[in-house]
């Protein structure tokens, strides 16, 4: 089955030595949780579900998840266990995202390292019930086992003295100082000095994410760029605090839908539909003929809803993101764009599109993101830049592969690509550009199918 979205790590901390006798396995892991976040920039208030590595066997405690719940911030929020490997934990975590139902997701997984295997960790198991006072420590837990394989076989003390010293070589060869020394004096029994070492407790912890996933800094700087920009209109769902918010672009005739953000803690309620139909009426208001948005693909409800409301599917879309290929097509001259150069872009922009998007070209310009391609003495394509909320119109895929193998860059999680132009798709994966995720160009009213090469942007 292939993933909907291609998962991606945004933050992660790794500890592998936690040896403080003075700190909890409980706070130990909420540190190294609280790290991960700050590396990706988020708080647990932007993570939709939490996925631990919780064994029991190893942490000698029953349903060890639920030590965790409060640590790895599992109050209220989606939380599952796979009570194994750390790996099997990581791969639940990006499967969940890969599926398209959460954008993000929280690993964390712990274990005492001085544990040598799974299996005996399960050994001890399987050892018959005895009376003991509790709780059972690690070091009564072993002295059990000990007991019982020495009664079983009173020569088994020289060899297990035995192999503790040569596992303690392989120790000192990797690691000659370690933070925690064994610390000599009695035991108990059967135990030795020689047989034991401090405990030691590793942790790490992972946020994965889907790509269209950004910071709060990110959200909150291109919403503070919509809502001081005259030709964007806004709208928020609230209740008591804001639960969503909804965009349209009216800077061409053709009106342009997005972002819209619902908070995951209320979705499935229906607000996403009432966003998107105060938008629409917006829209109907001003007597656009058409108004267009691009749906991530991954996301099966937002297609259905979409669609529901009027929306129809055009075109197939592929956002690409990589290094910058740095070339230049012989024939292909590739420059800024002046302002000068607008009267001859919005005429190819109406050939292809049936319509011109002059103030995106007007913006451009003083952002320094304008490019034209140039083709026998003429402008035969331009960008307001490659990249995620940009556009890009040429007469030719030559034209256009020009202006896409010129861009310094490929802004925010990349540019979208219309699947079905099979030429420029092949041309991008032979560069080793990468395919992110899939989307979906979908309109009501007026559309012209493209007449030449074109890029959309996230609005269209």
């Amino acid at each position: 089955m292939g993933m909907r979205v291609q998962p991606g790590v945004i933050g992660c901390t790794i500890r592998p030595v936690i040896a403080s006798r003075d700190r909890s396995l409980e706070e130990m892991i909420y540190d190294t949780v609280q790290l991960a976040l700050t590396d990706a920039g988020i708080t647990i208030d932007d993570v939709d579900g939490i996925v631990v590595a919780a064994n029991d066997q190893f942490d000698g405690r029953s349903i060890s998840v639920m030590m965790a719940s409060g640590s790895v911030g599992g109050v209220d929020r989606d939380i599952m266990s796979t009570p194994s490997a750390s790996e099997h934990a990581f791969v639940l975590g990006a499967l969940r995202v890969a599926t398209g139902q959460f954008r993000t997701q929280l690993v964390v997984s712990w274990s005492p390292t001085e544990t040598s295997s799974l299996s005996e960790a399960q050994r001890l198991g399987t050892d018959p019930y005895f009376h003991r006072a509790l709780p059972l420590d690690e070091l009564s837990a072993h002295a059990l086992q000990a007991s019982a394989v020495e009664r079983a076989e009173p020569t088994s003390r020289a060899a297990a003295e035995a192999i503790a010293e040569k596992n303690r070589a392989h120790g000192r060869a990797a690691w000659p100082d370690p933070p925690v020394q064994t610390r000599p004096g009695a035991l108990r029994w059967p135990i030795m000095p020689t047989m034991t070492t401090a405990p030691v407790t590793g942790c790490v912890a992972m946020v994965l994410a889907t790509p269209d996933f950004d910071s709060p800094e990110t959200a909150h700087a291109i919403a503070s760029l919509l809502l001081n920009h005259p030709k964007f209109f806004g709208v928020v769902a609230e209740d008591g605090r804001i639960l969503g918010s909804n965009f349209v672009d009216f800077r061409s005739p053709i009106a342009g839908i997005g972002p819209i953000s619902v908070d995951p803690r209320v979705q499935n309620r229906g607000i996403g539909r009432r966003l998107m139909q105060a938008v629409m009426d917006e829209a109907t208001r001003r007597n656009c003929p058409g108004i267009r948005l691009v749906q991530v693909a991954y996301h099966n409800r937002s297609l259905c809803l979409y669609t529901t409301l009027g929306f129809r599917s055009r075109h197939p879309l592929s956002i690409i993101q990589g290094k910058p290929l740095n070339q230049q097509f012989d024939g292909y001259h590739v420059r800024r764009a002046r302002p000068d150069d607008a009267k001859e872009c919005n005429n190819l922009c109406r050939r292809i599109h049936g319509m011109s998007r002059d103030q995106e070209f007007d913006e451009a310009i003083p952002n320094n993101t304008g490019i034209v391609v140039e083709h026998l003495n003429r402008i035969s394509g331009y960008t307001t830049g490659v990249g995620f909320f940009t556009h890009t119109v040429a007469d030719t895929n030559h034209s256009l592969m020009a202006l896409i193998a010129a861009s310094p860059g490929f802004s925010g999680p990349g540019f979208f690509l219309p699947t079905t132009n099979y030429e420029v798709f092949s041309w991008c994966l032979d560069r080793g550009l990468r395919l992110v995720a899939q989307a979906t160009l979908m309109t009501i009213g007026l559309f012209n199918e493209p007449d030449g090469a074109w890029l959309p942007g996230v609005l269209y």
